[in-house]
């Protein structure tokens, strides 16, 4: 496999929001955020699948390292995923002050 291109820390975290203004205007067009999240995970989900078929030289040695990649893209998603959960909780009346909950709509 071959080793991956890096992004500076500015344009990772320029794609970075891009991704999640596309993420919110879908929700938007739905009408909702959780509808949005399943989506935007399955996305998340076959594109990773992809990247790893990019690096791989056949389906099979592909499935041979299935556990292996599994564990790892599920590993940095956990350790994103508890860096931001802790931000939003210990910033939530700033951060969800202009967001309409799901309750609202209902």
């Amino acid at each position: 496999m071959t080793q991956p291109k890096q992004l500076n820390a500015e344009a990772f975290n320029a794609l970075t929001a891009e991704f999640i203004h596309i993420a919110n205007a879908q929700a938007k067009a739905v009408d909702s955020f959780s509808i949005s999240e399943g989506a935007f995970l399955h996305a998340a989900a076959r594109y990773s699948a992809f990247i790893t078929a990019v690096g791989e030289p056949s389906g099979a040695e592909m499935l041979a390292k299935k556990e292996e990649m599994v564990a790892g893209i599920s590993a940095r998603f956990r350790e994103y995923l508890d860096i931001h959960y802790i931000e939003y909780a210990k910033n939530f009346d700033t951060y969800m002050a202009k967001v309409p909950s799901e309750k609202d709509k209902g």
